[in-house]
């Protein structure tokens, strides 16, 4: 313990807790960012349309192939443009379009830890940037090309700020005009982002604090006519020019066929009733989850304290409403694990001051929760190992996360047993450290079978230019690598296609093979098949079998 706390206390001096956050979030968010193949379904449509703007010059409407895109406004599709453009990579490799959700996922470090050095001390803003970078959340999102560790950036920023104003709602305002100023940015950033979530989260955080302190003071303090002009000053632009390109359709799109569906019951299959994210909070904040369900409760007895309120105002009324709209995914709630990162290291930091004694009802409430946080841990510790070995793909390094779920069990068996939780961490980090960079590394991407797309790809790149239609497989990683005017259709739909010189190439499922030959009989007779193989559609959960032809 004193040998933890020596090292805790040398890192935490000056600028050094930044420099080991930024080395420790680059240990845990780089590898696999290029190994690992595109996924489906939301990053390739993502890393698609970005694509698509780069291949039109087009950088004001958003498509995925011919079909309109407006279910997200256009800020992630700038930041993965130019970080392709920087990268100077041909437009279908992936890890360019990954960049701004891992710079988001770092920067989500290094900001909670700043906040919390400024809203505690060095010491819990250091704990608080490590139990952040080594989630297992944030580690997958921080891989893919998508909008939620960008947006969280954004919003770590933009609660971050209005903490710091409600702790100085006493002071003059001429001293937090650019507080008030970086707030309305960072809110700004998030809606051209993701849409209203950014204000949604201020608001109902502003909205609690106001209630409970029984004063406007915070909502007077952010300045919020002078904070809608810089909002409108940065939204409003690109609202305009899409709106006069689309004809108002992005509008309708994104309000009626996106935002409000998601409120009124769960769309694409992703309803799930109120209790959902609780349940799954301690797989998503794997394994620092199980520290904050010890801390959690008993920080709630100082909620009279200023910060401490604060942050429970940030994250149990939106977490709430979160759980009330029908539509649910795991990453949803992510924007609230800086806030609970801040609270369980302010209990790692301070453990001679909370008692450890529960109620029997808290104590029975913990139960499903631990049980999720033991089964995520097994999981990790003994499936990651055996993937390779069913595939055939075994390499000794494989055995690293088994390594890493014993450390982490092992920890958890000393925080039980009532050992320091400042003990316990090492052990939870560098078991993370051990699961999550080899199995984004090395042994997802091994694993063929689920890698279809990359699969068709490597075949068509030894064979003559040919554009390809896809009948089966319907999945948009196959667009990004294979050319935006790769063709996903039916059988009904393949015949005449296949009877003009546009496409080369036919993907067909076996299913869908029958249905194209009562359709046309005799014509794949007068295709070439360049190979069979079979494929795991993840998206589907289901098992295919797929043929590759070739025109001669």
């Amino acid at each position: 313990m004193q040998a933890v706390l020596g090292v805790i206390e040398n890192l935490e001096k000056g600028k050094r807790a930044y420099l080991f956050l930024l080395l420790f979030g680059l240990l845990f968010f780089l590898p696999g960012l290029s190994s690992l193949p595109s996924t489906d379904r939301d990053e390739s449509r993502f890393a698609q349309a970005s694509k698509q703007m780069l291949e039109t010059g087009n950088y004001v409407d958003i498509r995925f192939q011919e079909v309109p895109r407006y279910k997200k406004p256009i800020g992630i599709y700038w930041l993965q443009a130019a970080a392709v453009k920087v990268a100077g990579q041909p437009l279908d490799v992936i890890w360019p379009y990954r960049v701004p959700s891992s710079l988001g996922a770092l920067a989500t470090v290094l900001l909670t830890c700043f906040f919390g050095r400024r809203f505690f001390n060095r010491r819990v803003g250091l704990l608080a940037g490590v139990l952040v970078a080594s989630c297992l959340l944030l580690g997958v999102e921080a891989r893919l090309a998508k909008t939620d560790a960008a947006l969280l950036a954004t919003i770590t920023a933009m609660q971050g700020l209005l903490g710091l104003l409600y702790l100085e709602r006493h002071e003059r305002l001429k001293g937090r005009w650019p507080l008030v100023l970086l707030f309305w940015l960072a809110c700004g950033a998030g809606v051209l982002i993701k849409g209203p979530l950014p204000p949604v989260i201020a608001l109902a955080t502003i909205l609690t604090l106001a209630l409970v302190d029984r004063q406007l003071r915070l909502l007077r303090a952010i300045r919020p006519l002078v904070g809608l002009l810089i909002l409108a000053a940065m939204v409003l632009p690109w609202f305009i020019a899409i709106q006069n390109a689309t004809g108002g359709e992005f509008m309708q799109k994104a309000l009626y066929e996106d935002f409000l569906p998601k409120l009124l019951a769960g769309q694409e299959s992703h309803g799930a009733p109120p209790g959902y994210y609780l349940l799954l909070f301690p797989l998503l904040f794997w394994p620092g989850s199980l520290l904050a369900m010890r801390y959690l409760p008993q920080l709630w007895q100082r909620r009279s304290e200023d910060i401490v309120r604060f942050l429970f105002a940030w994250l149990i009324p939106a977490w709430i409403i979160f759980e009330l709209v029908p539509t649910k995914l795991p990453h949803y709630v992510m924007p609230f694990f800086p806030a609970i990162a801040l609270l369980t290291a302010v209990g790692l930091s301070q453990p001679a001051a909370f008692e450890q004694t529960t109620s029997k009802v808290r104590r029975l409430l913990s139960v499903p929760v631990v049980l999720v946080w033991f089964v995520t841990a097994l999981i990790l510790a003994l499936a990651l190992p055996l993937l390779p070995v069913w595939f055939h793909q075994f390499k000794p390094w494989h055995i690293l996360p088994l390594a890493g779920g014993l450390l982490v069990l092992r920890g958890a068996w000393k925080l039980q047993h009532d050992m320091p939780p400042l003990s316990v961490l090492p052990l939870f980090m560098l078991g993370a450290l051990l699961i999550f960079p080899m199995t984004f590394t090395d042994i997802l991407p091994r694993l063929e079978i689920a890698w279809t797309s990359r699969e068709v790809a490597g075949v068509l790149r030894n064979q003559p230019p040919g554009e390809l239609i896809s009948v089966g497989f319907n999945e948009p990683s196959l667009p990004f690598l294979i050319g935006t005017k790769t063709r996903l259709t039916g059988a009904e739909s393949v015949v005449p296609l296949l009877s003009g010189d546009e496409f080369r190439y036919l993907l067909l499922e076996s299913r869908q093979k029958l249905k194209l030959q009562e359709a046309a009989p005799g014509q794949l007779e007068r295709l070439h098949l360049l190979k069979a193989f079979d494929s795991y559609n993840y998206s589907k959960g289901k098992k295919m079998r797929l043929e590759l032809y070739a025109k001669p």
